[in-house]
Parts: C-alpha cells; sequence; structure tokens
C-alpha cells in the first residue's frame, strides 16, 4: 500500500511527508505497522481522494485536522501540519493548522520528529531536532522544557519507548520528568487519557518493564498515592489451556497495580481512571479473592466451597493473582481450582430432573448444583451415584426433610 501512496502523490506533485514511527522504526529494524502522514494541506480532504484511488474507509476527525483510512489490516493516519497550543497544563490541545517546521517541532520526542517528503525523487530526510543522532545514541529526549507540563502523558510515553526500544531517558530529560511530577501534572490529566497511556503500555511485549519503571520514577503514585506496580512472582503453577482470550489478556496487568491497595483505594483508583465495565470487573474480583483469601487457603476447607467462593470470579483475575501474588498458599488453591475443579461436571440433566416430576423452574438449577457440590466434595463419583443422590433429594423436599 504505501508504494501505491506514493506513486500516487508523486504523480500528482501532492506535498505529502512520512512522518514519525515508521521513520524511526524502520531505522531501528523494527516491523513497520502504522503509517503516519503529515500533509501540507487539508488532510481531511486528501484522505477522501486518497480513498478513491486506493480503496479502502476513511474515518475523519475534524477537531483535529486528521483523518484515518483503513484497507484491510493497514492503517493509514493523515493529519495536516499543524502547531498547538495548550490552554492549560493537562488539557488536550488547541489545533491550528501550521507548516511541516512547526509540525515536527510540535512533536513528543527527537526520535518522532522526522519526516520523509515523498513527492521528491531523491527526498532527503527532514530532521530538526537530532532525532537521527538520539535514534543512534538510543536517547529519548523531548523538544522543549515545558514539554510534560503541558501534556502530561508524555511522561508515559517516555518510559513506553525507553522500555521498548532499550533506549534511556537523556538526563535532562528526566529531570524535566521529575520537575513535572513533582509539581503534579498528572493530576491535571483525565483519568481517560491516563487509562488509555496505561492500556498502551499493556499492550507492550513486556508491559512490565514499562509499569515498573513507572512505579521507580513515581509516575504511578502521582496518579494514586499508593499505586505501584507489583512484580511477577516465580511460582511455578500451572495454568489451563482456554481457548479464549481470558489466557493472554493485558488485564492481567491491571491485577499487579491493584494488588497492593485497600479495597477503599481500589474504588477510587476506579474512579480516578473512569474505568470501563471489563476494567472494573476486574478490580472487583482481585478485591473478591483477597476478601475470601483466608477462608481460601486454610488447610480443611472443602472443595465445594473453594468452587462457591470462585466461581462467579473472572479468569483473568484468577490469573493475573496467581501470577503477581506473594502468597503461595493462595496461588496454589487459585490454580486447583482452575484446573482441576472448574472443570469437573455432572451427567445429570435438567431434563432428568424434569422427568422425575419436578416442575420447570429455579429448583431445577438448584437442585443440578446441589449434585455438583456433592461431586466437587467426592461424595458422588459415577453418573450412578448422581442420579441416586438426585432421588435423595428430591425424597427430601417432597417430605420436606
Amino acid at each position: 500500500m504505501f508504494g501505491d501512496v506514493r506513486d500516487w502523490v508523486r504523480a500528482n506533485k501532492i506535498h505529502l511527508y512520512l512522518v514519525g514511527g515508521a521513520i524511526r522504526d524502520s531505522f531501528l529494524g523494527y516491523p513497520v505497522t502504522d503509517l503516519d502522514f503529515t500533509y501540507d494541506g487539508d488532510a481531511i480532504d486528501l484522505a477522501r481522494k486518497l480513498v478513491s484511488y486506493i480503496g479502502g474507509q476513511v474515518v475523519v476527525h475534524p477537531r483535529f485536522g486528521t483523518a484515518t483510512i483503513s484497507l484491510g489490516d493497514v492503517r493509514l493516519d493523515l493529519a495536516s501540519c499543524r502547531t498547538e497550543t495548550y490552554p492549560s497544563p493537562g488539557k488536550l490541545p488547541l489545533v491550528s493548522q501550521g507548516a511541516i517546521r512547526e509540525e515536527l517541532l510540535r512533536r513528543d520526542f527527537t526520535v518522532n520528529a522526522l519526516a520523509i517528503p515523498l513527492w521528491e525523487d531523491h527526498p532527503e530526510m527532514l530532521d530538526l531536532s537530532n532525532g537521527i543522532a538520539d535514534l543512534r545514541d538510543r536517547k529519548i529526549k523531548v523538544l522543549h522544557k515545558n514539554s510534560f507540563i503541558d501534556d502530561p502523558t508524555r511522561l508515559f510515553r517516555a518510559v513506553k519507548y525507553e522500555q521498548r526500544f532499550d533506549f534511556q531517558i537523556d538526563v535532562d530529560t528526566m529531570q524535566l520528568m521529575t520537575q513535572s511530577i513533582t509539581v503534579g501534572s498528572i493530576s491535571e490529566l483525565s483519568g481517560d487519557r491516563i487509562r488509555h497511556e496505561l492500556d498502551r503500555i499493556f499492550e507492550e511485549s513486556v508491559p512490565a518493564h514499562a509499569l515498573g519503571r513507572l512505579s521507580h520514577v513515581g509516575i504511578l503514585d502521582a496518579v494514586l498515592p499508593g499505586l505501584i506496580y507489583q512484580p511477577m512472582n516465580n511460582v511455578d503453577v500451572s495454568l489451563p489451556s482456554f481457548n479464549d482470550a481470558e489466557q493472554t489478556s493485558q488485564l492481567e496487568y491491571l491485577v499487579s497495580l491493584s494488588l497492593s491497595l485497600s479495597p477503599e483505594k481500589k474504588e477510587v483508583f476506579i474512579q480516578r481512571l473512569n474505568m470501563p465495565k471489563d476494567w472494573i470487573k476486574v478490580i472487583s474480583d482481585v478485591t473478591a479473592i483477597q476478601a475470601a483469601e483466608y477462608e481460601l487457603t486454610t488447610s480443611d476447607i472443602k472443595s465445594s466451597r473453594i468452587y462457591s467462593l470462585l466461581e462467579g470470579v473472572s479468569a483473568i483475575a484468577i490469573i493475573g493473582v496467581m501470577k503477581f501474588s506473594d502468597s503461595t498458599d493462595l496461588i496454589r488453591v487459585l490454580s486447583d481450582y482452575l484446573t482441576r475443579l472448574k472443570t469437573v461436571t455432572i451427567s445429570v440433566s435438567g431434563s432428568d430432573v424434569i422427568a422425575r416430576g419436578l416442575h420447570p423452574g429455579p429448583n431445577v438449577g438448584l437442585i443440578l448444583r446441589e449434585l455438583l457440590l456433592y461431586k466437587l466434595d467426592g461424595a458422588i463419583v459415577t453418573p450412578e451415584d448422581e442420579l441416586e443422590m438426585l432421588n435423595t433429594i428430591l425424597v427430601q423436599q417432597a417430605t420436606g426433610q
């Protein structure tokens, strides 16, 4: 697709630049997954014309003068060359059309402030901030001293890029980060923007590196006092082979952030990040596991009780606690639940219960659950045992015993 875009741009002499991450990743030898373009004109109008040539679908964002073209698994982001002003620290910028120089100098880090003019036959790199030198030196540097004050989300991105590429944050940039944290700039960010940055970090190939660094430099504590990254434990446990997305969900790392928080602090965390339902479910389930930990780890607890305490808890939360908790007894119980207890089934069906004269309704499900609990505790083993216990239960209900 990139070749088609460049051919069209060159044929029509359109002043379109390839910018940012694609150049950075290509220079470092990383696969290029997203293509970002900047146009010296109306990017939305250009995107509509480009779609008519290469196909795909376009979504426009008039407020920011940007558009996204999707064609299969490929995504192109187009933006007008622009300049930004920040009405106040931490708020979204006011955007106006500018020139390519202003576009590059408004960017977050020097390694992202690179551009290639695609319409030229032999294009030369535009590198106004020595980004190529910083790529060679493996440094993360901001472009101006107010960068983290204007947009504190850059604190998260500085750490993300540092850890992704095994770079080092420049000494002066780290000093500016510390100053931004100290003056409370992160408190100016909305919960949605913080959550978005954490979500992107959860999607990194090794989220633990960035999360540990965020914790070390005080960024997490600035989001919520007491918020830290709980490192993954070294406990060797069995994990089930799920076919669904829960096993490898990035939200396991949300568990690591919530483990050290009290129930009250977890609620504050939920509110601070304006969490969606799936995030709230994970946090709430971690709270439920921790509340039940004492009972779950008692030596004489029955399997049926373990099942009852955990049956409504998501596998994401359970696996997350298994990976990040420092309680080996709790990890052992959770592993047993996922790999053994959760897989136990009974052969008796609702039809079997109704065939014995019980009217359809909630009581049928209660009886089936009771049979399952008996089986979990070993009181019944075979299908014949199940039918015999079913008859016993029905007799007891009929006689009021």
